[in-house]
């Protein structure tokens, strides 16, 4: 049974990668929102595990994500890059429920993970190994 987790913050969560280590699945890590090189965080070669994957966000011309002063943590140790938004605007942005059974925009690399999640899902239906 496969099982699959979205989780943000990678590269700095360290108290978490025995968990993730043991973790009978795949685990889906949003690579962060700070505009950081995530090689030079100090643990981040204890976040290359076998079940594991790092996520950053891609705006729509394919270039990393920018929300104002923020944008997507980057590096060689993020993994791949999806669809996560951009700026403040709506349209720019991915659309996610809203109360009401409405839609509203999002971003960031948590709004890109779930593509992520969803490609390995798929992946891992066709071919579990």
């Amino acid at each position: 049974m496969a099982f699959y987790l979205l989780f943000a913050g990678f590269g700095e969560r360290t108290a978490i990668l025995n968990e993730i280590e043991k973790f009978p699945g795949l685990f889906v890590w949003s690579a962060g929102n700070d505009g950081k090189n995530v090689d030079d965080f100090s643990e981040i070669d204890s976040f290359d595990l076998d079940n594991c994957i790092s996520v950053g966000a891609l705006n729509k011309n394919n270039e990393r994500s920018v929300w104002g002063a923020k944008s997507s943590n980057y590096g060689s140790k993020v993994n791949i890059y999806a669809p996560g938004g951009e700026g403040f605007n709506d349209a720019d942005n991915i659309a996610t429920t809203y109360i009401n059974n409405g839609y509203r925009g999002f971003n960031g690399t948590s709004a890109a993970a779930p593509h992520v999640t969803g490609v390995a899902a798929l992946l891992l239906s066709v071919n579990p190994t």
